[in-house]
């Protein structure tokens, strides 16, 4: 009978936790706008230069939202680089959520990657704000900053060309 009413306890008490968790995010996603065009946020990149999202209306652009240790960012960041080297006209920015400047230019020349810009989301701000519940996230503005499509997890080639070519219309 002690070890039921243990158990009992247990689960009321992890079950409180979790309510409370699911409690807190909810609470912060209602305290931020949603993300439906750009943000003013200005990010630092690393070259240590502050870049304002907004600055980047006039053309569309893709916000790739990553980190170095995502699998699926890691196999993705090769075609969009490739992509973004191809389509000048297009900004491609790539936002790493909540690691050090350091950290992303080893991986990155590890790798051999040329990725302008990074942008240092130290805080995760732009994966709150979207509602991303992992990475990668990509997020596709027009030339007007307003959100035309988000992608949640890896994207391929064709899926990102295919958007590319849409935004660019």
């Amino acid at each position: 009978m002690l070890k039921r009413f243990s158990q009992t306890r247990v689960i009321i008490f992890f079950g409180l936790v979790l309510l409370g968790g699911l409690l807190y995010w909810g609470a912060q996603l209602l305290k931020t706008e949603p993300l439906d065009r750009l943000p003013p946020n200005s990010f630092e990149d690393l070259t240590g230069s502050e870049i304002s999202l907004s600055g980047l209306i006039g053309k569309p652009v893709i916000l790739n939202l990553w980190a170095t240790w995502c699998a699926p960012c890691r196999r993705e960041l090769p075609m969009m680089a490739e992509l973004a080297a191809q389509h000048p006209e297009v900004h491609f920015v790539f936002a790493n959520q909540k690691e050090s400047a350091e950290q992303i230019r080893r991986y990155l020349e590890s790798q051999g990657l040329r990725l302008v810009p990074v942008l240092l989301d130290k805080k995760g701000d732009l994966a709150m704000r979207s509602g991303s519940p992992g990475l990668p996230t990509t997020l596709f503005f027009n030339a007007k900053g307003e959100l035309i499509k988000t992608q949640l997890g890896e994207i391929n080639s064709v899926e990102l060309f295919n958007t590319l070519r849409d935004l660019q219309r």
